[in-house]
């Protein structure tokens, strides 16, 4: 770490004394300001004084003991869970089809830029020279914003976000180096062909997007559609084979006219290097590649790592909808110390986190190596939330712990960000085998890193089917997971997640298993077969005798 960003980081943690900086948030952003709510008024915010005081009063709580607040809020009631105005709401998928609103008031968006500008200035500290060119940042969300019942905008976190340039505005230079509309591009091919035009012309300095899977699908594109790009370069505007809004057209045309110095010296490296474009050869001056870097989207970081050979990289904010979590300070690993001056924050030990009423621990007080579940009190009106994100402590900077993210607490699976749950899976394949008329003796959906990454559900039937009936059997469970997940669906829709591939298991496969668990020592009232697993090697130990992949296009 460099003696600017050490010193970055001594003043935004208040010199590292995690424990004073968070009785500080607490009660004087999350308490005190809403005393006077319904929800503070409940809870008795104006006699407490101390962090035990607040624990006392409130307890640990999930999104569904919010939601009748929240619907109220969505509907227009003020002073419902905070005193200060909600301006918006941001819509993020729920562990059901059932879409969570997260309130947003004017001090949550201030405490979440000051952690934007506090991660942009580390970044700015270790690379000094990154504001001298393009910073594109995420580029991946197009959504829609929409209206509740009472009026109030929301739509995705991301998409609001996109338009202040993602915390770099007034930090580094020249901003996003984008469009804006780029973002009205709804055909998710379309807008990473465009954006791989676009910055064609750039001087991009730094590359962000949250997820990796954003990236390798950019940098995919920029190879694999190289030959049509270059002839955009040449001719000017982006070619007519994508369905892309006419206004759109003509603005990339008038903003990026025909460029044949360009074009010919793209397309001399293209064939110098048999017939790829390399990162580091298009942009000279990139230094740094932002996105996730936790253990979960390791797959996809593989296949960056391809893309990008010594360019740097680094982790974003471990952040959600509902507040961020963690800030990253350094190149090439994964996670960041807590953000003691954002929210407040308790963790549960992972082991304890399924008990009625758990401990809690402050930040200062976890142990290195551990895993903890995050619970968020923040300005907007979520308190105790239990966050349901699971991290591990990696190590200190002073008094204040490194955080790793390690995936969602419970039974859950994201590759890139869908958060699938067992029960998403379940009911969708049981559903699709009742329309087939099909039974199972067991399945389970698990993960798989290659060729790309994508689910396989592993299945074993009663019967045989025909070929026929496995075909639509996948896709109805594709179907019916898309319908389930809001966050899937698009992850689908994108191209950052591959189809589902059938696995069938031969008979009895599901019958040995029990028995293996029984003969490890499992008694035989509790073995549970997951229906989800994260395990990649879990097929491993299955007889497979038949692989169909989905032939839906979702």
């Amino acid at each position: 770490m460099t003696a600017a960003e050490t010193c970055r980081l001594e003043t935004f943690f208040g010199c590292l004394d995690s424990a004073a900086v968070q009785r500080d948030v607490l009660l004087r952003r999350v308490v005190w300001p809403n005393a006077q709510c319904e929800y503070g008024r409940k809870h008795d915010f104006g006699r407490i004084k101390s962090v035990q005081d607040f624990q006392q009063a409130v307890p640990l709580q999930r999104y569904d003991d919010f939601r009748p607040a929240i619907e109220r809020m969505a509907h227009g009631e003020s002073g419902v869970l905070v005193c200060e105005p909600v301006r918006r709401f941001f819509v993020t998928s729920g562990s059901s089809a059932d879409p969570k609103h997260v309130p947003v008031t004017g001090s949550f968006i201030k405490d979440k830029w000051r952690a934007f500008q506090t991660y942009w200035g580390m970044v700015r500290d270790c690379h000094p020279d990154v504001g001298q060119g393009s910073i594109i940042t995420n580029f991946s969300d197009g959504g829609r914003e929409e209206r509740t019942a009472g009026g109030l905008p929301c739509g995705s976190e991301s998409s609001f976000w996109n338009a202040w340039g993602n915390g770099t505005l007034n930090t580094a230079g020249k901003g996003t180096g984008l469009p804006r509309e780029l973002y009205r591009i709804r055909d998710a091919s379309a807008r990473y062909y465009a954006v791989a035009r676009v910055l064609l012309e750039q001087d991009v300095t730094v590359l962000m997007a949250l997820n990796p899977s954003t990236l390798v699908l950019l940098l995919d594109t920029l190879n694999d559609r190289s030959e049509s790009l270059l002839r955009d370069v040449e001719q000017g505007g982006v070619t007519e084979e994508f369905d892309i809004d006419a206004d759109v057209a003509s603005k990339l045309l008038a903003t990026y006219p025909a460029n044949s110095s360009r074009s010919c010296e793209l397309a001399a490296l293209r064939q110098s290097e048999s017939p790829r474009l390399p990162p580091w050869r298009v942009w000279r001056n990139l230094q740094l590649v932002i996105c996730w870097r936790s253990p979960m989207v390791q797959p996809y970081l593989e296949r960056l790592k391809q893309h990008l050979g010594a360019i740097r990289q680094r982790d974003y904010l471990l952040m959600a909808s509902e507040g961020v979590i963690a800030i990253p300070f350094e190149d090439d690993v994964s996670g960041g110390a807590v953000a003691t001056g954002i929210h407040f924050y308790e963790f549960i030990p992972e082991e304890l986190a399924d008990g009625q009423d758990p401990p809690t621990l402050l930040a200062h007080e976890l142990s290195p190596g551990s895993n903890y579940v995050v619970v968020l009190s923040n300005s907007a009106g979520l308190y105790r939330y239990n966050i349901g994100d699971v991290v591990r402590v990696t190590g200190f900077v002073g008094t204040t712990p490194v955080l790793e993210f390690l995936y969602r607490s419970g039974h859950t699976c994201s590759l890139t960000g869908e958060k699938l749950t067992e029960d998403q899976v379940a009911c969708s394949v049981y559903q699709a085998a009742s329309r087939q008329g099909l039974q199972l003796q067991g399945f389970t959906f698990c993960p798989a890193h290659r060729p790309f990454p994508h689910y396989g559900l592993v299945a074993e039937f009663d019967r045989t089917p025909s070929r026929g009936e496995l075909s639509s059997f996948i896709a109805e469970v594709e179907r019916e997971l898309s319908s389930r997940n809001l966050e899937y669906k698009a992850k689908r829709e994108s191209r950052r997640l591959g189809a589902p591939e059938l696995l069938v298991a031969a008979r009895g496969c599901y019958a040995a298993l029990r028995q293996r668990r029984i003969a490890s020592g499992t008694s035989d009232a509790q073995v549970k077969i997951a229906c989800l697993t994260r395990d990649v090697t879990f097929r491993d130990s299955f007889q497979i005798v038949e692989r169909l992949p989905c032939a839906s296009t979702a």
